[in-house]
C-alpha cells in the first residue's frame, strides 16, 4: 500500500544512496509493502544534516535499533547509529502528501517519523 501522511508530520530522512553507503541492502522489504521511501523522483537529494537534540538522536536510534527488518540484515552497532543519526535532515510533510508509493521499486529515501501519522 501507499504511504500518505494523514495530517502534517515530521520526519528524519536520509537518501537511498547514504542508505546504501552505511551498508545496508537496496532490496530490503517491509511487510504489505516494496519499499522504505519515496521514489519515481527526477533525482534523489540530499539536504544538509539537521541538528538534533539529544532527544531527536535516541528517538532516530530507538527507531533504526527496534526496526526488525533493518535488524535481520545488518549489524546497527553504535557506530552505523550514529552515522544515520549524523546524515539525517528534518522535513515536514503536508497533510495528503505522499511518502512511498505501492510497488515503488526505486525507493530514494527512508523515513524515521518523529510525530504525525500516515
Amino acid at each position: 500500500a501507499s504511504i500518505i501522511a494523514a495530517e502534517k508530520l515530521t520526519a528524519f530522512k536520509i537518501t537511498r544512496t547514504r542508505f546504501h553507503e552505511l551498508g545496508l541492502n537496496d532490496k530490503l522489504q517491509f511487510a504489505n509493502r516494496r519499499a522504505v521511501g519515496a521514489g519515481q523522483q527526477a533525482e534523489s537529494k540530499a539536504k544538509p544534516p539537521s541538528p538534533k537534540t539529544q532527544e531527536e538522536e535516541q528517538l532516530i536510534s530507538n527507531a533504526l535499533r527496534s526496526n526488525e527488518n533493518l535488524s535481520s540484515i545488518t549489524k546497527l552497532d553504535d557506530d552505523r547509529v550514529k552515522q544515520f543519526i549524523k546524515v539525517m535532515w528534518k522535513e515536514t510533510v503536508t497533510s495528503g502528501q505522499h511518502i512511498i508509493e505501492e510497488a515503488d521499486m526505486n525507493a530514494d529515501y527512508f523515513y524515521v517519523v518523529q510525530d504525525g501519522s500516515f
